[in-house]
């Protein structure tokens, strides 16, 4: 087995770390108040339309919450 040096692990690390990022924005602020949306619609009086409303707000926020995490973690950015 291969032995790494401290610097490559870090750099996996941290590579993963940002790649973890880049999943989870995009499901916060998209997908998971999509799937609120779509289940208050399909379901009837499950979920209150002023959630439904908060969730069309935040997805509204996707776009520039994903381009500010990208230009965070990214240090090709900064």
């Amino acid at each position: 087995m291969e032995k790494r040096s401290v610097q490559s692990l870090r750099a996996i690390r941290r590579s993963l770390i940002v790649l973890f990022v880049q999943i989870v924005v995009p499901m916060s602020l998209l997908v998971l108040p999509s799937s609120i949306i779509f289940i208050g619609a399909t379901i009837p009086n499950l979920i209150a339309f002023e959630t439904s409303l908060i969730c069309v707000h935040i997805c509204f926020l996707h776009s520039i919450g994903h381009n500010l995490i990208l230009l965070l973690i990214n240090s090709t950015y900064r």
